[in-house]
């Protein structure tokens, strides 16, 4: 039997919301039902917070480390703060975290109980590879990156009217550190070709690079039915590339549809005050909603007009599975190999979502030729298949 110990930001539970974290816990929770490997996660929580209390129910031995709520942690997260506004690396990762699983892993090897592989989940933790290999050489190292954290970084420089030197310090050192880090993973598994490519084009061995297909709910079997007038956005609300995607489209394209009896819905959860100012007759913020499908069901179309961020987007995959028509730039359709207005609709600029929304909302026979040509394309996304790749190169290390 192989050990396996993940090693995670936060740690995966059953109806999380945020994408990265249910293709987490699909993944993870499905190695550990396998018989020839044991699963323990590591993770970081709050005192009170009863994340990954569900893992016992899957076989899943969970370490808690806390980030804060007692006096020990309140320190040593305190001071470590104070290292990581001083040094470079505090700008691309959370040094208590950082020292939190070093110290562990020299607990496990001291009590000869190092695992056979070290799983590490998000860039955060990925970062970590580097130090790992150097101390504990003869352990199996995985990677595993929802995206290719440099390239957000790369972005915001581009796009920033403020602190632009700054930014570019940090991107390149991020990149420095992140493909550093890649090179000491026995295997690295991002979430789209795309990023694999990117990967590699970086100096990454390909043998090195697995992509797997994020988790995502498939909406295959929704109807359309019932179509209204809304056009709706739908995502973690607490992530600040969603904020300002959703203000961008009140700002810009909303007011070229006021003619229109066009309704922007807001749909997820953890909105902020500045979205929740954006309320009128003409946009709804929803907050959390037990049941996101209706939405999908009946709204006109999905949009997802992004500014910032890397990474497949999982919103879009559920958007196209559930044969709505999604409207996206390069940054939402990134390692999405869809079709440009024809599985879904590519837009650049304002008017181009608005004339995209015009014509959905004048010309249902078009509208419908999109919601079909989506659900064939999403037919191509075999999940199951991408499970059984990661369970079996990670069997074979």
């Amino acid at each position: 039997m192989k050990t396996v110990l993940s090693i995670t930001p936060f740690f995966p539970y059953d109806g999380i919301r945020n994408a990265g974290g249910k293709t987490y816990n699909f993944y993870i929770k499905t190695l550990a039902s396998e018989p020839d490997f044991k699963v323990n996660v590591l993770g970081f929580r709050c005192k009170n917070e009863k994340d990954g209390d569900d893992l016992i129910n899957y076989n899943i031995h969970k370490i808690v480390i806390l980030n804060k709520g007692t006096l020990r942690s309140n320190i040593v997260h305190a001071f470590w703060l104070f290292v990581g506004k001083i040094t470079m690396k505090g700008k691309i990762c959370c040094l208590f975290k950082y020292h939190e699983v070093l110290s562990y892993l020299k607990y496990l090897y001291k009590s000869n109980k190092l695992p056979d592989i070290i799983d590490l989940q998000w860039t955060e933790m990925v970062l970590l590879a580097t130090e790992i290999r150097k101390r504990y050489p003869s352990v199996r190292i995985v990677g595993s990156e929802p995206d290719v954290s440099f390239l957000g970084a790369e972005r915001r420089y581009r796009t920033a009217r403020f602190n632009k030197e700054k930014l570019i310090k940090i991107y390149k050192y991020l990149k420095m550190k992140e493909i550093e880090a890649a090179l000491n993973c026995d295997i690295i598994m991002p979430q789209s070709i795309k990023d694999a490519n990117l990967l590699i084009k970086n100096g990454v061995p390909k043998t090195k690079v697995v992509p797997i297909i994020p988790y995502f709910h498939n909406m295959g079997t929704i109807e359309r039915k019932n179509i209204k007038n809304d056009v709706f956005f739908w995502g973690e609300m607490s992530r600040q590339e969603n904020a300002e995607a959703c203000k961008w489209f009140v700002d810009n394209v909303m007011p070229l549809l006021k003619d229109l009896d066009i309704r922007f819905v807001i749909v997820g959860n953890n909105p902020g005050p500045e979205l929740k100012q954006l309320e009128s007759s003409k946009v709804l913020v929803t907050g959390f909603v037990e049941d996101e499908t209706i939405f999908f069901e009946s709204c006109l179309c999905m949009v997802a007009p992004l500014l910032h961020g890397a990474g497949i987007k999982v919103k879009v995959l559920e958007g196209l599975s559930a044969g709505v028509p999604v409207l996206t730039n390069k940054i939402g359709i990134e390692g999405i190999p869809a079709r440009k207005n024809k599985d879904f609709i590519f837009c650049k600029s304002a008017n181009d979502y608005a004339k995209g929304i015009l014509k959905l909302y004048n010309n249902s026979l078009y509208r419908q030729n999109i919601e079909s040509n989506a659900k064939i394309f999403i037919n191509g996304y075999n999940l199951f298949e991408s499970l059984n790749n990661y369970i079996n190169t990670i069997r074979s290390l």
